[in-house]
């Protein structure tokens, strides 16, 4: 399933919304009544998810058609809660890819190890507290969910320092 948070946008994104959901019932639009900001978005959207896994993307990300047959065959294949991937990063036409991790290996953490990883690396790289570039099993998220609901604030940097320092 996808799920579209329509946050206020300015434009016709109502009506490409709506013309999407004509060519694939899958996709289910929710219209924010009043700009609610990114991380009250993604909680007002992701309640609705239905999935085993939950992802986001924003409106500024680009995702390749394999990417989740990719992410959740890592995620099956090492039992993992969570996937991080790596990504491509464009600058005219010329494309990259960027690691997210130390070294380029298939890494996989577990317990205390995955928060040495992820708590202690000290500043060196701010995507592992980003949400676009993971899968994230929905019991993890609801999980997540039950705190990041009592953020009041509208936040408008950083929302995802709010989600990963929770999980």
């Amino acid at each position: 399933e996808e799920i579209a948070v329509n946050d206020c946008s300015k434009g016709n994104m109502k009506e490409i919304l709506g013309a999407l959901s004509e060519k694939d019932e899958r996709l289910k639009i929710i219209d924010n009544e009043v700009n609610r900001g990114l991380l009250h978005t993604r909680i007002i959207g992701s309640k609705q998810a239905t999935g085993d896994y939950i992802s986001f993307v924003d409106s500024d990300d680009y995702i390749d058609k394999d990417f989740y047959r990719l992410m959740i065959n890592k995620m099956e294949e090492t039992d993992s809660d969570i996937t991080i991937c790596n990504h491509v990063r464009k600058n005219g036409d010329r494309k990259y890819t960027s690691s997210l991790l130390f070294n380029t290996n298939d890494d996989t953490y577990d317990g205390e190890e995955f928060y040495d990883m992820y708590f202690k690396q000290t500043g060196r790289n701010i995507r592992y507290h980003l949400l676009w570039n993971k899968l994230i099993k929905i019991d993890i998220w609801k999980k997540v969910l039950q705190d990041a609901e009592k953020i009041k604030d509208r936040i408008v940097m950083t929302e995802d320092f709010a989600f990963s320092s929770l999980a």
